[in-house]
């Protein structure tokens, strides 16, 4: 039954008259001639028979307008909050502003009869606004000529001429009523595993919203179920629902799907992209990963939240939920259409690029990797440090999570409970489905090269290309290699039967160094296919009970992966036990003990055989000595000749192999260049190569075999670093590429911790220019200035390190020493020459440059003068920024690559320990809201810092400390225009100005438009009743102070005179006029002026004032006004008392009663917004007194 009208003619009703539609119940079909229309619109029937012959019932939906108000405003305070209709509402004519938005045929009962319908299939809701349709139709509107008595008082006198438009829906959602039409959707559900997937959840509240997005991604399964059981009824209630679709989201859909093809997408149909089951393409920490949307998104939204499933792997595979946020492109925020690959999570079916097949290859990797393997991971990085990462791994979940303490991998994920199977972990190929594109994007493996568990990119991991010829290339007896080769192959267990000792093989290398004995332990490792476990000093460690914790880790790990162990120079822990050296006689002990229980190979090597312990010689298994003499050499060359040969490739070029030939006799002569190892005073004189690095550098790894790096242009760096060093008569040099293991944190942190004292102890250093191709006597400077080598983080601390620097270009031409170049340095970089200069004097310096830089120490520099030198600087690694400085502050710290702008806020924290140079808080402070550190957060803050020093007082600053909360420090404040300034115990070199920073957001620049000028502080001002500023608002009544600055344009608003006056040009900052309001009526106007001159790189204020009082009197000006200062006269005469201050004092003396005197401040204080403030005393007296503006004192409020 429906709700009918009972008046046939419902025009006769007015809508204006605000009366209730009064409604009754009757037979439909007794209503049928006025309903018929309606019926066949709203409840989908077959009425053109009438009523005797009605066909049997067929499913059939209903509509329901609801129209809401939230009555908050008196025109809509009498509307119902809900309305329900029939048909579409809208305003009629003669409404008005107090009308509510209705339809003609009110919802009585249609909604509560059509839920007991098994035939009505579903209902759509749709909801409209009353408020805003109000709005929306508010222009069509008329004002009424007359008023009406019969007009309600809240509607105004606004009616409308003829019908409103119809209202358009906000929103709209339907729910599914028939329990057919859920059969139905569950039976195609129901039929195959992908459709039950794709459809599950699909009666989600937010999937019944418009535009019903799941139902938008499954309709063609609906349409083409493939299920020849459904019944005739239930494939019309599909139908029906098919066909809403169609008829009303239809051309949307399709439009969506055209702009989908061509790869773009735009915010209307953004949420269209993503359907149940959706395999999306994201990042995770910056690696390409697979999701799975398990449904739509909401509609409507503005940022679009999907809820989405991943597989994650810490022993077992799990399945793990995921929630990823959508926004548009913040870069393309102003474009409505944008390419569906510049989202940052798109639908993998979308991409043309081959994603899903890379996906799907990465996941087949990590499926190997699920079990323990060794594999060889290269990273293709642009940066040096990243491809220090690169090398050979053990991939082994169980044991990482054994050492790393977790039970599993920390993610960003949920556990929602679902394990793979063990009988499907089991197989040799992974599960079917997206489950292979779904898995992680990096697992954690143990690298060899820095003993340090890391994060892998799977898709860079790959197999090991053993190097077994390197076995035929050692410089052996024929049997010492069976014997060595006989042991790692299937090492021979010991003969003696001692219980408590192991059965393990100790190989002992002994030989000069670069004689060949890691390498030799690397080609056994090959051989043997093993892992090769390397143990150096820095990984073991001093204390003992760290020494034996590593070596028990070491032992462990080579025993779980048949590890082959190298203990590199020995003799440093096994050393003869001595009977005064209880520790020493210790650790000998803790390794021995160690060493008796490994089951598998462990390599010594050590240059001085004869002093390891006898307890230790007694294990060796096999002992080989290494001598590199002429024959070896001789053979060494022609193997890596006949190597070379083997791998030559025609396109790369000709090689006169046999002139190499020749040339063997001769090499064989020559020694070669290897690695030797210093430690405390043993250190003999060496040379120190400062350089740029490139792409092309060699490794302390890549040393061990030259051959294979001979072409890099880094090998052939080092090796000309050698010859000039020889050529100087030093036997050793050092070059930080391959004479540091960055492979090895420990190392690592030890040299760069380490390298201010490395380059200040090198007896001579050289800095290699590579991109001078040559010194050009005639036309060096300028491209000497501007060499990448002065723009490097890295080459500061080398260049300011060492007395004596000598600097090559390209081809290793001599361009000059640190000493003749100092003036070219200087302009290069904005250092001193005091801090450049060595001890004895240079030629190229006069006798007053001589005696400012003699015994100067870089140390003395403050450290905002320090920091400016970093500031024209870079580093490839953000961290590298702050470590670079360690030497230039004489500081330690531990280094943690991956914190990136943490590590320059940890290296100021380092300084406020050691220094209480209050420069360090002098940066660049154009900071945002947040800002609340004294601590800059970048380096190149300081690049205007150089000028600030130290304040040359007796008094020592009081001290601070950094806690848990920050900086704790106690300053002088100053209170200056309803904040303070914090006085530092800065200066300004060679100027009187102080510096201090505002402790507080000042409204200094909120209330005067300005962002810096300057400040004029009165002190008492009891004697002045009222002080007015033209432009206004230029002073602070709760500290009196005045404030200068640049004009803003809205200060310059009015004549164009004014314009001009306030036009700021070279050597005038700003101008105030004030106006003294003093008891008796007594009123001076007095104008304060800044004039600026060059001072160096800066400008310096330079003061001055004018009393223009009788002046302004006597051109006809009485007041502080625009209209006041009006006169072409007037103008004239300020320009030029501001513009002039020799004209501004004879302006001052020409006052016969002298009335005025003025002390103004010599020192000034400098703000950390750039803004100066200047104490000045004004007295108003009776009788003149001589002026006397030097004679002023500063004098600081505290």
């Amino acid at each position: 039954m429906l709700p009918v009208v009972a008046q046939p003619n419902l025009s006769d009703i007015s809508p204006a008259s605000q009366l209730p539609i009064f409604t009754l119940r009757q037979s439909l079909f007794g209503a049928y001639p006025f309903l018929k229309p309606n019926i066949a619109k709203f409840v989908d029937i077959d009425v053109s028979q009438g009523p005797s012959k009605p066909d049997p019932p067929r499913p059939r939906f209903l509509v329901i307008h609801q129209v809401k108000c939230p009555g908050s405003s008196p025109a809509h305070s009498r509307h119902p909050a809900i309305a329900s209709f029939l048909d579409v509402p809208r305003l009629f004519q003669g409404d008005s502003k107090a009308s509510a938005l209705r339809g003609r045929l009110p919802d009585d009962q249609s909604r509560l009869h059509a839920k007991n319908d098994a035939n009505v299939s579903f209902i759509i809701y749709r909801s409209y606004d009353c408020m805003q349709y109000h709005a929306s139709v508010l222009e069509s509107l008329q004002k009424s000529l007359a008023a009406s008595s019969s007009v309600d008082h809240l509607s105004g006198v606004f009616i409308l001429a003829r019908d409103a438009g119809p209202a358009v829906p906000e929103r709209e959602h339907m729910e599914i009523n028939s329990g057919h039409l859920i059969n139905t959707i569950e039976a195609v559900k129901a039929a195959e595993p992908s459709d039950q997937a794709l459809l599950s959840g699909w009666d989600r509240e937010q999937n019944m919203l418009a535009p019903y997005l799941h139902f938008y991604h499954v309709r063609q399964l609906l349409r083409n179920p493939g299920i020849p059981t459904l019944s005739e009824h239930q494939s019309q209630h599909m139908g029906l629902l098919l066909d809403y679709l169609d008829d009303q989201f239809g051309d949307e859909y399709e439009e969506a799907e055209m702009l989908f093809v061509e790869g773009y997408v735009n915010r209307k149909h953004l949420h269209k992209l993503f359907g149940p089951r959706e395999v999306l393409a994201t990042t995770k920490d910056g690696y390409l990963t697979a999701v799975v949307a398990r449904y739509p998104p909401l509609p409507g939204s503005d940022s679009i939240r999907l809820e989405c499933e991943t597989w994650e792997f810490d022993g077992r595979f799990s399945k793990h939920t995921k929630n990823i946020t959508i926004s548009w492109p913040k870069s393309d925020s102003g474009m409505d259409k944008v390419p569906i690959k510049s989202l940052s999570t798109f639908p993998l079916r979308l991409d043309q690029t081959g994603l899903e097949e890379r996906l799907k290859k990465r996941g087949e990797l990590f499926w190997q990797l699920r079990e323990r393997r060794f594999v060889n991971y290269t990273a293709p990085r642009e940066s040096l440090e990243f491809q220090m990462q690169n090398g050979r791994y053990m991939v082994d979940t169980n044991t990482y999570r054994h050492f790393s303490g977790n039970p599993s991998n920390p993610t960003t994920t949920d556990p929602v409970g679902e394990y793979l199977p063990p009988e499907l972990v089991q197989l040799d190929s992974p599960p079917p489905g997206p489950f292979t594109l779904l898995l992680p994007p990096t697992i954690y493996g143990f690298g060899f090269h820095d003993k340090a568990w890391r994060k892998l990119a799977v898709e860079y991991i790959s197999e090991i290309a053993w190097n077994t010829g390197a076995f035929d290339m050692l410089v052996l007896p024929a049997e010492s290699k069976d014997v060595l080769a006989a042991l790692v192959a299937g090492y021979i267990p010991s003969t003696q039967n001692i219980p408590g000792q192991g059965h393990g093989v100790v190989i002992l290398l002994h030989g000069g160094p670069g004689t060949g004995k890691t390498f030799t332990a690397e080609a056994l490792a090959d051989l043997g296919r093993k892992p090769l476990y390397r143990l150096t000093s820095s990984d073991i460690g001093t204390d003992l009970a760290k020494i034996e914790k590593n070596f028990d880790k070491a032992f462990h790990l080579g025993s779980v992966w048949d590890a082959v162990i190298l203990l590199e120079e020995c003799d440093v822990f096994l050393e003869q036990k001595q009977v005064t050296d209880f520790s020493r006689n210790a650790v000998v002990s803790v390794i021995l003990q160690a060493l008796d229980r490994y089951e598998g190979i462990f390599i010594l090597t050590s240059n001085r055989v004869a002093l390891l312990d006898e307890a230790l010689k007694s294990r060796v298994r096999v002992a080989i000595e290494f001598k590199l003499d002429k024959e070896a050499r001789h053979e060494l060359w022609s193997n890596a000749i006949r190597s070379l040969h083997s791998e030559h490739n025609d396109a790369d070029g000709p090689i006169a192999f046999d002139d190499l030939n020749q040339h063997i006799p001769a090499l064989a002569q020559s020694e070669l260049t290897a690695f030797e190892e210093f430690h405390g005073s043993k250190l003999p004189k060496y040379a120190i190569l400062s350089h740029t690095w490139g792409y092309d550098e060699v490794t302390i790894q890549e040393w061990s075999d030259p051959t294979s790096v001979s072409h890099k242009s880094g090998f052939k760096k080092i090796i000309a670093t050698c010859q000039q060093a020889k050529m100087n008569d030093y036997s050793y040099a050092w070059v930080d590429t391959n004479c540091i293991d960055k492979s090895s944190s420990a190392e690592l942190t030890e040299a760069i911790n380490s390298m201010f004292a490395w380059y200040t102890q090198a007896s001579v250093r050289y800095a290699y220019l590579s991109d001078i191709p040559t010194f050009k006597p005639l036309s060096y400077a300028e491209q000497f200035r501007q060499s990448r080598w002065f723009k490097r983080g890295w080459t500061l601390q080398e260049l300011l390190a060492p007395e004596q620097v000598e600097f090559y270009a390209a081809d290793w031409s001599l361009i000059g020493t640190k000493a003749s170049l100092v003036r070219e340095i200087a302009s290069a970089t904005g250092i001193s020459i005091k801090y450049l200069c060595p001890k004895e004097r240079s030629a190229g310096l006069i006798q007053n440059d001589w005696v400012q830089s003699l015994y100067t120490l870089v140390h003395e520099a403050s450290v905002a003068e320090r920091m400016s030198w970093l500031s024209r600087r870079e580093t490839t690694r953000i961290e590298d920024m702050a470590y670079c400085m360690l030497g230039l502050f004489g500081i330690h710290m531990p280094l943690v690559y991956g914190e990136g702008p943490r590590a320059f806020m940890r290296l100021q924290e380092e300084i406020l320990k050691s220094s209480d140079d209050h420069s360090l808080f002098c940066w660049s402070w154009a900071t945002g809201e947040t800002q609340g550190s004294l601590l800059s957060p970048r380096p190149h803050s300081f690049l205007e810092a150089s000028r600030y020093e130290r304040e040359q007082s007796k008094t020592r600053p009081l001290p601070y400390t950094m806690t848990n909360a920050g900086l704790s420090i106690r300053l002088p404040l100053i209170h200056c225009w309803s904040s303070y300034i914090a006085a530092l115990n800065v200066q300004i070199a060679g100027d009187a100005r102080h510096v201090g920073p505002w402790t507080q957001s000042s409204p200094l620049a909120n209330y005067t438009r300005c962002q810096a000028g300057a400040l004029l502080s009165f002190g008492h001002r009891d004697s002045f009743m009222a002080i007015e500023t033209f432009p206004p608002n230029r002073f602070s009544e709760s500290d009196s102070v005045l404030v200068i600055c640049p004009p803003q344009d809205d200060d310059a608003a009015g004549t164009e005179w004014v314009q001009k006056f306030l036009q700021v040009d070279a050597g005038f900052a700003g101008a105030t006029l004030v106006r003294f309001t003093m008891p008796k009526e007594r009123i001076e106007t007095i104008v304060f002026a800044v004039t600026t001159t060059e001072s160096g790189s800066s400008l310096s204020p330079r003061w001055h004032y004018c009393n223009i009082t009788r002046s302004l009197l006597s051109l006809g000006v009485y007041g502080l006004t625009m209209e006041a200062l009006g006169s072409e006269k007037a103008f004239e005469f300020v320009k030029r008392a501001i513009r002039d201050p020799q004209y501004a004092g004879t302006v001052n003396q020409s006052f016969e009663d002298r009335s005025m005197t003025v002390d103004i401040a010599k020192s000034e204080f400098l703000t950390t917004t750039a803004s100066v403030l200047k104490h000045i005393h004004i007295d108003f007296k009776p009788r003149a007194t001589e002026l006397d503006i030097e004679s002023g004192r500063l004098k600081y409020k505290r």
